[in-house]
């Protein structure tokens, strides 16, 4: 799989594309496999250098929650914990609340803004 930085979000740093699209990126360390998001230069728990790599786009979802007044951001939107297939816990937008529950299957889908929205997956695609 091919990773590429996009430059439009290098400042932040988060996003790379790569064969199967957009991936939100993370690092791993290659000496105890640890992983990191957002992307690490060290490794949290051994101190090594790390890789850049695309976290995985589908995971559970942890625990969300509806947001209905803000100060900065137009109301409402849901925002949630998604626990990644490859062990990483990351916040994101929740796409159709009314039907997301915890423990739910998602597909995380990052837009070309960097922008991320947890989408929950229905009957044969919530197996996978």
């Amino acid at each position: 799989m091919t990773v590429t930085a996009i430059p439009d979000l290098a400042e932040s740093g988060d996003v790379v594309e790569t064969d199967a699209g957009l991936r939100q990126a993370g690092s791993r360390c290659p000496e105890c496999r640890a992983m990191a998001s957002p992307p690490v230069p060290r490794c949290v728990e051994c101190a090594a250098p790390t890789r850049r790599v695309p976290l995985a786009d589908r995971g559970t979802l942890y625990a969300f929650t509806t947001v209905r007044v803000s100060s900065s951001a137009q109301t409402p939107y849901t925002i949630g914990y998604v626990d990644l297939d490859d062990g990483v816990r990351v916040l994101t937008g929740v796409a159709d609340p009314e039907t997301a529950t915890v423990d739910c299957r998602v597909i995380v889908e990052v837009a070309a803004d960097g922008s991320r929205l947890a989408r929950p997956l229905t009957g044969e695609d919530a197996d996978q």
